[in-house]
C-alpha cells in the first residue's frame, strides 16, 4: 500500500463510474444516490494509479435547531474499496470534503452511520437515534374520521407546511426544492400525497411505497409523515388504513417518526412495535457560527464559560451568553464547562438533558449549570427525519 493516494474532484465520467462501483460494493447494493445527487452535491474521490478507490459527497441544506435553520453540509455515501480499508483513505477524503463545506459556508455537518467509533474520532458525536415503527394496518382503520381530503401529489404549499412543522424539532433539514424529485422519482416506487381542507389549504404530507409480501398482499413503507395537528395526523393514518383489504402492516421507515410519535396516543391498544436503527451524528464545523446562529429557548437567560477540547487542537475557551432565544459568543472566559467537540455537538442538537450532562466522561458540570444547558436547548432530543 505504498502507492500515492490523491484526493481530488472527480475528473471525468470514468471517475464517476468507478466511484459508483466502489459504493455499490461497499454497501452491497446498487448505489443510485451518486447519480441523483451529482449535480447538487460536493464530491471528493481518492485516486491511486488513476483508479478511484474511495469517495464521499455532501450537499448543502438548512438544518433546524431551536426553530432556526443553520447552514448544514450533509455528508453521504462515504465508501472505500475493500483493498484500501484501514489505511486512512476515508479520513483523507472526508477531511478534504469538510474543507469544501467550510468554504461553501456550512457550519454544521450531519450524517447517518453505524460506524460510530470512526466518526467520533473525527469529531462527530451522536445527536439522535432513529426508530422504525410498525403497526397493523387494521388498527389505523379504527381511528375517528376527520374533515379533509387526501390528494395525490405534493401540492402547492406542502413544502412550506413541512418546513413549518419541522422547525419545531432539533435536527430536521430545511429541505431544498430538489429533495422531492430525488426521493420520489418514478424509479423510487414511492408515492406522495397531501391532506387538504375545503379551502384547499394543505395540512399534512404523506409519502410511501408498497412492498409485496408472501404469499399475497403487501406492506406499506412510509417515508414521509407530516401533520399540522392531531386531527391531520388521524386523517393521514386513516388514509393508510384504507389499504386494509390487501395490506397487512404499515412500517414507518427509520427516523420518519420521532421517538414518541403521536401514533401512540391514537391507537386504542398498544399495537405498535418499535425497532432500533443506527444513529445520526453531528459535527460543528464553525463553533462560534453554530452557537450564534442556532435558536435558543425563549425566556431563558444565562452565561456559559466553555472550554472545548479537540484531539487535534489546543483547548479553546469561549463565553456563550444567551438572552431570550439569541446568543453572543466571545473568546476567553473561565472554561468552567469542559466539553469535547463531540459532546458540544451532542448538546447543541438537544440530545443531552441535565442528567446526561452531569455524567459526561471527562467533564465536571455543576447542577445549576447542567439545568441551564438543558433549558437552553429545550432538551427535546435530536430528531433527523431525512434520509441521505
Amino acid at each position: 500500500m505504498s502507492s500515492t493516494v490523491v484526493v481530488a474532484l472527480p475528473r471525468h465520467e470514468q471517475d464517476w463510474a468507478q466511484y459508483v462501483q466502489v459504493a455499490s460494493e461497499a454497501f452491497a447494493q446498487p448505489c443510485t444516490d451518486i447519480a441523483a445527487l451529482r449535480t447538487e452535491a460536493l464530491t471528493r474521490v481518492a485516486i491511486v494509479d488513476d483508479e478511484v478507490v474511495a469517495g464521499a459527497m455532501a450537499f448543502l441544506s438548512g438544518q433546524f435547531f431551536g426553530r432556526r435553520a443553520v447552514r448544514a453540509g450533509c455528508l453521504s455515501t462515504v465508501c472505500v474499496g475493500a483493498a484500501w480499508r484501514g489505511h486512512g483513505v476515508a479520513r483523507k477524503v472526508v477531511d478534504a470534503l469538510v474543507g469544501d463545506l467550510r468554504a461553501a459556508g456550512a457550519i454544521v455537518c450531519p450524517l447517518w452511520t453505524p460506524a460510530v467509533g470512526v466518526y467520533r474520532r473525527w469529531g462527530w458525536e451522536i445527536a439522535g437515534v432513529a426508530q422504525r415503527w410498525s403497526v397493523d394496518v387494521r388498527s389505523l382503520r379504527t381511528l375517528p374520521a376527520e374533515p379533509g381530503e387526501v390528494v395525490s401529489g405534493l401540492g402547492e404549499g406542502s413544502q412550506s407546511l413541512r418546513n413549518a412543522i419541522a422547525r419545531y424539532s432539533n435536527g430536521p433539514l430545511e429541505r431544498p426544492e430538489w429533495w422531492w424529485e430525488w426521493k420520489y422519482s418514478k424509479e423510487s416506487g414511492r408515492s406522495l400525497y397531501h391532506l387538504v381542507t375545503r379551502d384547499n389549504r394543505p395540512r399534512g404530507v404523506l409519502g410511501y411505497r408498497m412492498q409485496p409480501v408472501e404469499p399475497w398482499g403487501y406492506d406499506l413503507l412510509v417515508s414521509d409523515f407530516w401533520a399540522e395537528d392531531a386531527a391531520a395526523a388521524r386523517g393521514l393514518y386513516r388514509f393508510l388504513g384504507r389499504h386494509g383489504s390487501q395490506a397487512r402492516t404499515v412500517h414507518f421507515e427509520p427516523g420518519v417518526l420521532p421517538a414518541l410519535p403521536s401514533l401512540l396516543w391514537e391507537l386504542p391498544q398498544h399495537e405498535a412495535s418499535q425497532h432500533g436503527w443506527y444513529p445520526w451524528m453531528l459535527r460543528l464545523l464553525d463553533v462560534s457560527g453554530a452557537l450564534t446562529q442556532r435558536g435558543w429557548a425563549a425566556g431563558v437567560h444565562g452565561r456559559l464559560d466553555l472550554e472545548i477540547h479537540d484531539a487535534a487542537k489546543q483547548p479553546r475557551r469561549l463565553v456563550l451568553e444567551v438572552s431570550d432565544g439569541t446568543a453572543a459568543v466571545s473568546e476567553g472566559g473561565t472554561g468552567a464547562v469542559r466539553l469535547s467537540s463531540g459532546q458540544l455537538a451532542s448538546w447543541y442538537a438537544g440530545a443531552l438533558g441535565a442528567h446526561d450532562l452531569k455524567n459526561l466522561s471527562g467533564s465536571v458540570i455543576q447542577d445549576a449549570t447542567a439545568s441551564l444547558m438543558a433549558a437552553l436547548t429545550g432538551a427535546h432530543g435530536g430528531w433527523l427525519p431525512d434520509a441521505f
